[in-house]
């Protein structure tokens, strides 16, 4: 007996002995080219191991070093525990599995390989310095740790499924994305992802929220997101792959958004987003309040924004309230962007200085505006200057009120029955014409523009003025004028005669015609106009030297244009001057009187406006009142023929109530008769 125990003792010392030599004798290295062959075959890659550190003693730990597999995945390290398993039921779960310096390439469809498992779960996963390239993204330098996670279920993998995920990362590149110095900690949920908590830098600021994305079906939910000092382009914005996105209670601050080219700047955004809902169709819904330190359009600033936008899939309703040229502006209404419709309900004007620069009219907005529908307009204290050298206009303490009033590409419209005008100034600059102290009054109605009031005072007369603009161009514009002590130095450098005048006139003018264009215009003209001055003054056409001559002898029949060199000297001076013009169907009867520093003169005729032909009279008038010359003019508007004869006997004329002037010729004017 004692020897049996000894030879057992021996021998099983002996056992112990030579498994304890031979697991001493084993080395890691032995497991590379099995291991490196299994892969492959499951994989189709081939598998390099730099080093394997694996005790016998210690069968749940394994460290591999300089591992590459293909080009898809390589490490510096990989370190992996078993916790517990059973082989024989094909379930293994690892306590631990680290991963350093790794690298790690997905693509849609990738081959897995196939493991003798039916399941396998890792508690607790540690990567550091990883990178992860997907198809349209990429994850840089980044420190995760993943809890619970079962990647093999069933024989099937599911790389997918949930896990809770912690962790770091310096830079995330997706969908034209780029963020970076990105913290999350979340959860893997069966219709998607679901954060606690991500922060991230991006577009030069950080945002942070908790968010959920649902893959199934594109839809992403961020809760109380936090968007502070960003600057981006509108070109930085990517295309994204989500249908649906959803802000609820969110908080922007400091965001700056521009346009490429710098025409549109939004600067100092800061706003709340109780809720906001986009969805891939463009429809928008929800509400925001908050402010805005400048909108910049072009050199246009907009400073000081306040306002709320409630959001509608056919409607945004607003308010707001801003700085501008010095001033305030208040606006009160909705965009309806199906319509690209403005709809302000009031808009408010105050102690503007605003400019019109030489540019205007090759700027457009960038926002998609077609139609403007103004219901109440009120400006106070307004100042415009304008840059334009074709608008040389400066207005100071202007007040103006509107309503309803429509503006599409085809004009000018009536809300309601009418749109009311009503406008004030304190000085209008106009070129050389100076007005103070001004009123317009007008409507606009489905029928036509109609001008109530116009009182333009000028420096020492005014002109006032009513009239109507049918919109259908079959029925009659009208126009009443009165004008008086107008000063025509000033007002004729808006029509810039070949010839300056000077001097004060007086007008009083009843016209009506219709038509399309200015040649329908000219051919339907009828009314009345009454002119009347004193003191005037024509510059550089000597015609009391003109009459002179022909008291001595008459020309021979000429023209305006070859006439003109003898009249050119210092000009000619009117003591005073009275005509009438009766107009039918675009024809002007006239008749009149003037009276130069010598000469009393009698003009009467007519002129065909549409055919632009004289066909008139000028007598030149003795003390007597008769007509000691005529000259006939016919022809061209602009270059007609003159021809001087004398009437028979006394021809008496009348001048409309001119006097003769005091330095006229006592005598005859007519020329001596030859013998």
């Amino acid at each position: 007996m004692r020897l049996a125990f000894r030879l057992f003792f021996y021998s099983l010392l002996a056992l112990v002995i030579a498994i304890w030599i031979a697991l001493g004798l084993f080395k890691a290295e032995y497991l590379k080219a099995p291991l490196s062959s299994w892969v492959e075959q499951q994989t189709g890659l081939p598998l390099q191991i730099g080093r394997i550190e694996f005790n016998p003693f210690y069968p749940n730990v394994m460290l591999l070093e300089q591992v590459k597999l293909g080009d898809v995945f390589n490490a510096d390290k990989i370190y992996i525990e078993v916790a517990e398993g059973a082989w024989w039921h094909r379930r293994i779960e690892l306590a631990h599995l680290d991963l350093i310096g790794s690298r790690l390439q997905l693509a849609p469809g990738q081959r897995w390989p196939a493991l003798p498992l039916l399941q396998l779960t890792v508690r607790d996963l540690n990567a550091e310095r990883l990178t992860l390239l997907g198809p349209d993204w990429v994850l840089g330098d980044a420190s995760l740790q993943v809890a619970n996670w079962q990647p093999l279920v069933e024989g099937r993998w599911q790389p997918d499924s949930r896990l809770t995920l912690t962790g770091r990362a310096k830079r995330l590149q997706w969908h034209g994305l780029e963020l970076a110095n990105l913290e999350l900690e979340g959860k893997r949920q069966t219709q998607g992802w679901q954060f606690e908590h991500l922060q991230a830098q991006l577009f030069d600021g950080r945002l942070s929220t908790a968010l959920e994305w649902q893959s199934t079906t594109q839809s992403l939910q961020l809760k109380h997101p936090v968007i502070q000092q960003m600057r981006l382009t509108t070109t930085d914005l990517p295309s994204l792959p989500w249908q649906r996105v959803e802000i609820l209670d969110g908080d922007i601050r400091e965001l700056s958004v521009s346009q490429p080219d710098k025409k549109l700047i939004f600067n100092q955004l800061n706003v709340t987003v109780p809720r906001l809902l986009w969805q891939a169709d463009g429809q928008i819904e929800g509400n925001l309040q908050g402010n805005l330190g400048e909108l910049a359009l072009e050199d246009l600033s907009i400073n000081n924004i306040q306002g709320e936008l409630t959001l509608h899939p056919t409607r945004w309703q607003g308010q707001l309230q801003a700085q501008l040229w010095e001033g305030s502006l208040t606006l009160d209404g909705a965009y309806l962007p199906q319509q690209q419709l403005l709809d302000l309900d009031t808009v408010t004007l105050a102690d503007w200085q605003a400019e019109l620069p030489a540019d205007w009219r090759s700027r457009s907005l960038p926002w998609p505006i077609t139609q403007l529908r103004l219901h109440r307009l009120d400006g106070k204290r307004l100042a415009l200057l304008s840059y334009d050298d074709q608008i040389p206009l400066s207005l100071k303490g202007l007040d103006l009120f509107a309503t309803d009033l429509e503006l599409t590409d085809s004009g000018f419209t009536p809300l309601n029955d009418k749109s009311r005008w009503e406008i004030t100034w304190g000085e209008l600059v106009y070129g050389s014409l100076v007005s103070r102290r001004g009123e317009l009054q007008a409507e606009l109605t489905a029928e036509q523009w109609r001008l109530k009031n116009l009182s333009l005072p000028l420096d020492g007369g005014d002109i006032k003025a009513e009239g109507s603009w049918p919109r259908d161009s079959q029925a009659a514009y009208q126009l009443t004028l009165r004008a008086r002590k107008l000063p025509l130095e000033t007002l004729s450098r808006f029509w810039q005669p070949t010839y300056d005048v000077g001097g004060r006139l007086d007008l009083n003018a009843e016209l009506q015609t219709k038509g399309q264009d200015t040649p329908a215009w000219l051919a339907n003209l009828q009314g009345t106009i009454a002119l009347q001055g004193q003191d005037l003054f024509l510059d550089q056409l000597q015609f009391d030297r003109y009459l002179d001559d022909l008291s001595d002898r008459l020309p021979p029949v000429t023209s305006w244009s070859q006439l003109t060199p003898a009249l050119l000297g210092t000009g000619t001076g009117v003591n005073q001057m009275t005509l009438a013009l009766r107009i039918n169907q675009g024809v002007v009867q006239f008749d009149g009187g003037i009276a130069t520093i010598s000469h009393l003169i009698a003009p009467s005729g007519a002129v065909a406006l549409a055919t632009a032909h004289w066909q008139a009279d000028v007598d030149v008038l003795n003390k007597r009142g008769c007509s000691d010359i005529r000259i006939a003019v016919n022809g061209e508007l602009a270059n007609p023929q003159l021809s001087a004869s004398i009437p028979d006997g006394c021809d008496k004329k009348s001048a409309a109530g001119v006097t003769y002037p005091p330095q006229g010729r006592l005598g005859s004017l007519r020329p001596s008769q030859p013998d």
